[in-house]
């Protein structure tokens, strides 16, 4: 395999021969990547290597490949699999790259994510639109459309999506279907009854019944979701309804 010709107009702090062969292996464009070679040590004559390699990667587009780690501040991501690293901010997929992306685990920190499957890791902060989020500590940001079946969401604005499972500690709740879970505190547009059970065990066979009794309590069903008034664009909306 050509290596250079998965690279266009790459500009890197190291010859690329010297790049990890993962990264050699990806496709990329226009891509601006240093490595981060740490510090070597002189202890008592001994010399210590300190880090691991890490690609960081400044701007340009990752087309399609396996990241296992290292930095991400700036740029495209259209397709691929994220095994590990940090995300400072960029642009994750899109309407039409976005669906097969797969999120493994990692520190993300800031950024706009369109589609893709969220297995694990830590979201700080930023802007979500549409995918499926199967674990995982939300901390803040804005959740626009998708799936959330299970983890724990700390703080945030909830605008339109679908809840399956798992902890909400506090934020904002706009609109939304919620099947299962448990709610600690926050603030939703609707009533929260003093003696109101909020964590639902709900077995299969009495899916129905409890969607039926949640409609009743919220006052919204999924027709909410799947009326197009909900979304704020198109894009949302076709990310949501991919999605689910």
């Amino acid at each position: 395999m050509n290596y250079y010709n998965n690279h266009s107009n790459l500009k890197a702090n190291v010859p690329f021969e010297e790049l990890p062969t993962w990264f050699k292996e990806a496709r990329t464009k226009d891509a601006v990547v240093e490595v981060d070679t740490g510090e070597q040590l002189d202890l008592n004559g001994t010399s210590i290597w300190l880090g691991d390699g890490d690609i960081i990667w400044h701007s340009g587009t990752w087309h399609n490949g396996t990241w296992l780690g290292g930095s991400w501040y700036s740029g495209k991501w259209e397709n691929g699999i994220w095994c590990d690293g940090t995300w400072h901010s960029g642009t994750w997929g899109g309407l039409s790259t976005g669906k097969n992306n797969i999120w493994v685990k990692g520190i993300w920190c800031q950024g706009t994510w369109h589609r893709g499957t969220w297995k694990s890791g830590v979201w700080k902060n930023g802007i979500w639109y549409g995918g499926i989020w199967e674990n995982g500590i939300w901390n803040s940001g804005i959740w626009n459309s998708g799936r959330w079946e299970n983890g724990e969401w700390n703080s945030g604005m909830w605008k339109s999506g679908w809840w399956e499972n798992g902890i909400w500690e506090s934020g904002l709740w706009k609109k939304g279907t919620w099947w299962n879970g448990e709610w600690k505190s926050g603030i939703g547009e609707f009533r929260i009854i003093a003696d109101e059970k909020m964590v639902f065990e709900r077995k299969k066979s009495e899916r129905e019944q409890s969607q039926l009794e949640w409609e009743r309590f919220v006052n919204r069903g999924r027709e909410d979701i799947d009326n197009r008034d909900a979304f704020d664009s198109d894009e949302q909306y076709n990310d949501w309804l991919a999605s689910n």
